[in-house]
């Protein structure tokens, strides 16, 4: 496929890109589950595990998450299991 984008340039000015994609090959089903199943667990995280990753990515903590937050993140699969019975 040919692709065309038209777009401001790296100093404001309009511009225009363009390129070549290939269409992607054959699917491959296991490689499609094994996609699923590992967004799966990143959205089943808990909500402080991931507040705390995104400040750190953002620069407002060096550190990495504190055994706090752990602890929390235990809490929670705990009482997330206990609902579920």
């Amino acid at each position: 496929f040919e692709v065309v984008l038209r777009m401001p340039g790296p100093d404001g000015r309009p511009g225009v890109y363009g390129g070549t994609v290939s269409a992607p090959g054959p699917s491959d089903p296991a490689t499609a589950a094994a996609i699923v199943a590992h967004s799966d667990a990143r959205d089943a995280r808990p909500f402080d595990g991931v507040r705390a990753e995104v400040l750190r990515r953002a620069g407002g903590d060096d550190e990495e998450p504190t055994k706090q937050a752990e602890v929390a993140s235990a809490a929670q699969s705990e009482q997330k299991r206990g609902h579920q019975s």
